[in-house]
Parts: structure tokens; sequence; C-alpha cells
């Protein structure tokens, strides 16, 4: 049995199965005897139903045949722009991707620019520079060095 929509004054819009059309029914809730509201019908046909060839899958017949495909290798089924649910998931691991490769990225700057050790002038001879200024600065104050 279809669906029919109604409109009641009172209460809005509601539903109710019937085995055809009629173009007033009674309110469920009031009794008002309420108008037929013509339903919105969205079609949206399967694009490949005559087959395309993918590059990447071959010869397909059905979008629910690439979605399939796709599942095995780990991809993401973008349909138009009301996909939010996958876009956001193509986000979120771009972002996941970038994050890695910049920490990548900023490991090796830091290494390179600070040296293994971290300090600024890269290694055991940046460790020893820095020893010596310090020594240097304690003697010209008048303290010892303790080692």
């Amino acid at each position: 049995m279809p669906l029919f929509e109604y409109h009641c004054y009172t209460h809005g819009i509601f539903e109710t199965l019937l085995p055809s059309h009629e173009d007033w029914f009674v309110c469920p809730v009031c009794g008002i005897i309420c108008e037929w509201v013509p339903s919105r019908v969205t079609m949206r046909p399967d694009t490949s139903w005559m087959g395309v060839v993918d590059p990447h899958l071959g010869y397909v017949t059905s979008d629910s045949q690439i979605k399939a495909m796709m599942k095995e290798k780990g991809q993401v089924w973008l349909g138009d722009r009301a996909d939010v649910e996958g876009m956001a998931k193509i986000a979120d691991q771009a972002r996941k991707d970038k994050d890695a490769e910049m920490g990548k990225k900023w490991g090796q700057w830091a290494e390179k620019a600070f040296g293994p050790s971290g300090l600024a002038l890269g290694g055991a001879e940046g460790e020893k520079i820095i020893r010596d200024e310090i020594a240097s600065q304690k003697k010209g104050m008048g303290q010892n060095d303790p080692q």
C-alpha cells in the first residue's frame, strides 16, 4: 500500500497508508477533514546501470558493485554534496595524514637544526661550547666549577 500525506490545519502534516489516493482524509487526532498534500518524490537512478569501464576498477554494471570494490580496497564512496559522512571521513583521514607528515618533517628539521642531542649548535660540539661558556661566566663571577 502506498503512503499518502495529508495536512491538518490543527496538527500539521501526517502520513497514512491507503490502498488508493483520496483527496480528503480524516485527521486521526482531531477528526477534522484534511486535504491531500502531493509528496515530493526523489528518484536517484543508478548511474552505472548500462555498464561503465572504470580505469581503476574495470567493467562495472552498478554503483553497488563499485561501492563493494572500493570498500575492499579501503577507499570511501563519495556520493554527491549531500554525502556529509563520506566527506567528513575523507577530511579526517587527510587531517591525520597531514599531521603525521608534518610531525615527520618537524623531527627531521629539528635534528638537522639542533643536532641529535637537541642543542642548537649541533651535538657534542655544541655541548662543549655551551659548557665552556658557562664555565667562563662562573669564573668571571668568582665561582668555581664543581667539575
